[in-house]
């Protein structure tokens, strides 16, 4: 059974029902993932231990519509169009997060991991994607959030596959053991919305993080321009990347922001994240001047804090976006630019 157009797989759907059913209950995979707006990272389960099949030919010839085999551990919802602030309505739950009763110890234990590596932690109240709602018609997308701490997310989602002195198990083991993800609204880790911006500067270079060796996530990795946690205070998770621009790069204003993705880390048990591309006035120099004097400075390598890829360097790009050690956040948010780029 070979997919090979959009049109196969919805009809798929409309006619053959029960078949769809069975096939993806056979290989684990949700059915959303069918839909033509989704597209699976990887063709194969490398978030499990066990062995999963090779599910690349059942995509043959749908590489741009419904998957890519480019990166691993990430499913994603790609958006038609890009989507605006005023194409996403956000809801907001008064029902706070609560971690799995016997499971708390494991968070007080990697709090004192990480402090005792010398990595910065701070707690707050995050949005926690409960669901979302994406409208493929008229291109809208509704998402609903709760409260949760950011230590919540620490154990449950950041390092679910820590082993810590005598566990016998994972955080993943024990809330997601896969083969398939649970639903958002059904899953029983933080998930706190992760936000990720891919800069465009005004002299055609894009900027990339290096991150410094005190953060409790990725140290010593690239990431993205912009990167960081949604706080439930902000509204929109518009806003939550432009108060991250500003407290990572001094930036007051991006122009032409836009939410290209919205995806589920595999490597981090399901964890959602937002995708932003955006364009700046400013140049290398004006951004490094900008962002010496930011309060979150701390988070970048003392040495080279800022990769600067002309947007022109497609080798340069891809050698990042396939490169297995790196965040999937970032090789995400990269490959996402990389198919806006030229509508822009």
């Amino acid at each position: 059974m070979i997919f090979e157009r959009e049109e196969v797989v919805r009809e798929l759907f409309n006619k053959w029902e029960n078949e769809v059913i069975f096939f993806t209950n056979l290989f684990g995979i949700p059915q959303d993932n069918f839909l033509p707006s989704r597209m699976i990272w990887p063709p194969f389960w490398l978030g499990w231990r066990e062995e999963k099949p090779d599910l690349w030919e059942y995509y043959s010839g749908l590489h741009d519509k419904l998957i890519s085999k480019e990166l691993p551990f990430m499913v994603l919802l790609r958006f038609d169009k890009p989507l605006r602030e005023e194409d996403v309505v956000c809801q907001k739950l008064n029902l706070k997060f609560v971690s799995r009763e016997g499971l708390v110890y494991r968070r007080e234990a990697i709090k004192t991991l990480l402090e005792s590596l010398g990595r910065k932690l701070f707690n707050s109240i995050c949005a926690r994607l409960y669901n979302y709602e994406y409208d493929e018609k008229h291109n809208k997308l509704k998402l609903i959030f709760q409260p949760v701490e950011y230590f919540d997310t620490l154990h449950t989602n950041h390092y679910c596959d820590l082993l810590y002195k005598d566990w016998q198990s994972s955080t993943r083991d024990i809330l997601a053991p896969g083969p398939s993800l649970a639903p958002l609204e059904k899953s029983e880790c933080g998930n706190d919305l992760g936000v990720n911006l891919i800069l465009e500067l005004n002299d055609d270079f894009i900027v990339l993080q290096r991150r410094s060796p005190f953060v409790a996530v990725h140290p010593n990795k690239l990431s993205p321009s912009v990167s960081g946690t949604m706080d439930f205070v902000f509204s929109t998770p518009f806003e939550a990347i432009r108060s991250e621009a500003f407290s990572e790069l001094g930036l007051l204003e991006i122009k032409d922001i836009q939410l290209v993705g919205l995806g589920r880390d595999l490597e981090r048990a399901g964890k959602p994240e937002a995708f932003f591309i955006g364009k700046s006035s400013v140049d290398r120099e004006a951004l490094r001047k900008n962002s010496n004097q930011t309060q979150e400075y701390w988070e970048f390598s003392s040495k080279n804090p800022f990769e600067f890829i002309h947007k022109s360097d497609y080798e340069r790009i891809m050698e990042i976006i396939n490169t297995p050690s790196g965040p999937p956040s970032t090789r995400a948010a990269l490959w996402l630019w990389l198919l806006n780029a030229s509508k822009r």
